[in-house]
This record gives structure tokens, sequence and C-alpha cells, in this order.
């Protein structure tokens, strides 16, 4: 994200207590809808969906594990619940009161579920809180009421000071390790002023990694064994450093690609293997292939983007996920991303960690105004959001034999 050009948001949760497991809260009961039968047809372009809107500057859809309901991430501190016709007025977790997002990119930013939430009930936010700064907390299901969190239960996992109130980053996943990996921004300024970008004991400009499942004793988590730090270089949570703004990212079965939203001239998606963890991405010696902060320098020691993107009609980059959905078979394992000014969405093939020639989609979509999120439902299907509030499925348009 850079200065004042994108409303994307980030976000999560709150303090207080922990507690046993949720052996008795039941999953929610809706039976996830139909998985889409074998397409007939061939495919001639992708069209948009309308399933809501009205939304509060949405910044994230993720699925309810076990169910055909979508949670919405909103900036302003509520997940609304989105029941497959409608938004229920009943949020999944408000946390309102807690956060701060009067900056651009300030709020509740992201949610992941654990991997095992049908039976432990466990799922994390990251929001900004009152001062600024970034809060991971954690939250379990309500014990009554399986559509929701019970806000009471928030415990504080992880606290980030934020020394501006740009490049926040903010978005939390399990990836297929278990673990849970977080994307936090260089902590704001042009040119990285902080000098966050190239200190790997820093948290920030970095993509963090954490045991969730245990502590270590003095904390509310713990170090993977082979994170690339722990003996030493940098701060044992550091999996990656030398980022910008890594907003967005997605897992495959063994590798991770990062949207990296860029200055002044290039985004950058990278592509790394899940084993191939401390790489330096060069933020702000370089930005994509060009030196930054200097007019000359030595890009060798730093690792490269596997795709860029430059400021032609790009403002500020919208990473998505991999498709793995059955709905459009020709692009599955095509990575979408797009960009939050222009509008544009694209999908890549990407095979063996390398992303193929991109195609843009976003012709037939119309004016769909500012995209904050591409996402997927339940079935691995696309969804998209946009800062004008809209919750779009994306649909494949074929033509009929």
């Amino acid at each position: 994200m850079r200065t004042r050009s994108l409303l994307l948001v980030v976000a999560l949760v709150v303090v207080a207590c922990g507690g046993a497991e949720d052996s008795t809260a039941q999953p929610a009961t809706t039976a996830p809808a139909s998985v889409p039968a074998t397409p007939e047809g061939e495919l001639s372009g992708l069209a948009v969906e309308l399933l809501a809107d009205g939304l509060s500057t949405p910044v994230a859809a993720v699925a309810l594990p076990g169910d055909a309901h979508i949670l919405i991430v909103e900036q302003t501190g509520k997940i609304r619940v989105f029941d497959g016709e409608r938004v229920l007025d009943e949020p999944f977790l408000d946390v309102a009161r807690f956060i701060e997002d009067e900056g651009l990119e300030q709020g509740l930013l992201s949610l992941a579920f654990h991997p095992e939430y049908e039976t432990n009930g466990r799922a994390f936010v990251s929001f900004t809180n009152r001062d600024g700064d970034t809060r991971i907390l954690e939250y379990r299901r309500d014990r009554h009421d399986p559509n929701r969190l019970d806000p009471s239960t928030g415990r504080r996992v992880l606290a980030i000071d934020q020394p501006h109130e740009y490049h926040n980053g903010g978005t939390v996943r399990f990836g297929p390790d278990g673990y849970l990996w977080i994307g936090i921004g260089d902590g704001g300024g042009i040119g990285d002023p902080f000098g966050n970008g190239q200190d790997a004991n820093s948290l920030l400009g970095a993509v963090l990694r954490i045991d969730v499942d245990r502590t270590d004793g003095s904390g509310a988590y713990a170090i993977p064994g082979d994170n690339p730090f722990v003996g030493g270089g940098g701060a044992p949570e550091v999996w990656a450093y030398g980022l910008r703004n890594p907003w967005m990212f997605d897992f495959t079965d063994d590798a991770i690609v990062i949207a990296e939203v860029g200055q002044e001239r290039w985004e950058e998606i990278i592509v790394v293997d899940l084993d191939a963890g401390g790489g330096n991405y060069g933020w702000p010696v370089v930005e994509g292939p060009d030196c930054y902060l200097e007019a000359s320098c030595d890009p060798a020691p730093y690792e490269e983007a596997t795709l860029l993107v430059e400021h032609l009609r790009t403002c500020a980059l919208v990473g998505g996920p991999v498709y793995e959905g059955r709905a459009i078979p020709e692009l599955r394992g095509h990575y979408f991303y797009g960009d939050f000014c222009v509008g544009w969405v694209r999908s890549a093939p990407l095979e063996n960690g390398t992303l193929g020639r991109p195609t843009e989609w976003s012709r037939q979509f119309g004016e769909l105004g500012r995209i904050t999120a591409l996402s997927e439902d339940g079935h691995g299907e696309p969804l998209m959001l946009t800062a004008e509030g809209q919750l779009y499925r994306v649909v494949p348009v074929r033509e009929s034999e």
C-alpha cells in the first residue's frame, strides 16, 4: 500500500482470557452448498455475480469451515455472516470498540480459522488497536451460538508496535504446516524511514511464522524449530524479510505466494517454497529489479520477485487465491490477483514455482469499484470484495456447443 493510495485495511482483535478447549459447541448446521457439477461448453470468459451489498469497507472473505457461510471482515470492526442469501444482522464478531480505523490502512484486517476449528472452535484475528499498533488475538466459538465467536474469550497472541499509520500489512493465515503465518509491512513512510525492511531482528517488513498450539512458557506462542533465524541472525518469528507491505498471501501444498505492494514503479508477486525461508527481498535497497535508496546498488544479495507488475495501470496489488475449485477446471492452479485503483483482475498459471503469462479477465465485469480482496468460498470458487461494499462471486462464461 502506498501513501494515501490504498484503502486496504488492517486488523483483528483484542485482549483477555484464554480458556479450555471448546468441547461443547457444535459447528454450524447449515449444509455446504452443492459442489458445482462438471461444466459444459468452452470457457469464453469470466463474469461476476453480486452476492451482497452495503458492507462497510470489506477487506477479507473467509469460508466458515464445514459450512456454506462466508465470513466478511469489515475494516470498521465487524465480521459479518453471509448465509448464501443475505448478510445476517448479528455479526460473527464485533471488535469495533477496540480498533483504530482512521488511517486508510488501519482497522480490522483479517480472520483465520484454526485447522481444527470444527472441533476446537479457535479463530484468530488481526487489527490495529486504539494506539494504531498491530494486535493478533485468539477467540473461541460461542458455546451457545455456533454462528459467532464469543467476544469475551479474546486472548492476545502477538503485539507489534507500529510507528506509522501506513504499511500495516495484517493478513493472518494458517499454512499447510499447521502454523500461523502473518504478513507485516515496514511500518510506513515513504522509503522505509524507520529502517525496518533490512533489519531481520524487526518484526516489521516481514512474513512471520509462529506455533499457536504450543507456548515457550513465557508467551502465547512458540517458535517452530525450523524457522530460519532460530539459531540467531534475526528475530525467531521472522520467516522472510526485506518486504515493504506483504498485504495478502496464499498457499499451495508446498509454497507461499506473497503479493508485495510497491512504492513507485513495481508491484511484486513472490512465490517461495515452504522449505526456503530466510530470504531477504531487498526493500528498500531495491524495488523490484531497480535500485531504490541510491542511484546504484548491488541487487545480487537479494531474492528476486517471481512476477513483476509495473505501475502503468496499477497502484496497489491485491493478492488472491490459487484456484482449486471445480466450476472453472481450465483455471485450476491459476493464481488470481488484481489492482485496487484500476479494478482489473488477472490470473496466471502457477507451476513449479513459476508464474506463466497472465490473462486479464475484468473487461466483462464492468465498473466494479476499488477491489480490496480476492478470496474463495468453501468450494474454492473465487470471491471478490470492493471498498464500495460489494461481495461478488467470479463465475465462468461458457459457449454452448
